[in-house]
């Protein structure tokens, strides 16, 4: 049996609230950095950056605040979230609005994926938690299609390289912070859903 079937709902609670702490605070320090290169180098994403980074710290102030109650802790690398953040959002605003669009686009893509899969199990455990997170989905929801409409047709310069390296390092982190618990409750309730 996994260790996420064995855990204890509120240990796999405590997991999903330092995740979203430190990713949102993560998601803070992304957009702080490409607004830093922004503007000088792609004025015009100024406004959408000071847009969803106000929504990011937001978010992170609301995780936090439910974290107490909850007996969650902080994420034991925050500073591998902040530093990550600030080295994607410095090299993707280099490269221009396309590149900002881009990113944007790839993580809130795999952020609301992992929202999704915690709403499956929150929804059954934390009515607040639940509230909270659907919330915080439906931002990243418009920060998406958002980033994608301003995107548009036009490939972003090195698209493939950036969509897989911010895809492969927002899931390590990801992966890392509830050590392996998003993933094994994505698989159990994929396996739930085959049986029902």
């Amino acid at each position: 049996m996994s260790p996420t079937a064995d855990a204890a709902p509120a240990q796999i609670i405590r997991r999903i609230l330092r995740v979203n702490d430190a990713g949102e605070r993560g998601g803070v320090a992304l957009y702080r950095a490409q607004l830093a290169v922004a503007r000088w180098r792609c004025p015009e994403v100024v406004p959408f950056l000071e847009w969803t980074r106000d929504h990011e710290a937001d978010h992170a102030r609301r995780f936090r605040a439910l974290m107490p109650a909850r007996a969650a802790k902080v994420c034991r690398l925050p500073w591998i979230w902040t530093a990550g953040a600030l080295l994607m959002g410095l090299s993707t605003a280099l490269f221009g609005a396309r590149a900002v669009y881009l990113c944007t686009e790839v993580v809130e893509r795999g952020v609301h994926r992992h929202l999704s899969i915690q709403l499956a199990f929150v929804r059954r455990h934390d009515a607040e938690l639940t509230a909270l997170i659907e919330s915080v989905s439906a931002d990243e929801m418009e920060h998406l299609e958002h980033a994608v409409k301003m995107r548009g047709d036009r490939p972003a310069p090195f698209g493939r390289l950036f969509d897989a390296a911010i895809t492969l390092s927002t899931e390590v982190l990801m992966w890392l912070s509830t050590r392996g618990d998003i993933a094994r409750l994505a698989r159990r309730l994929e396996m739930e859903g085959a049986a029902a």
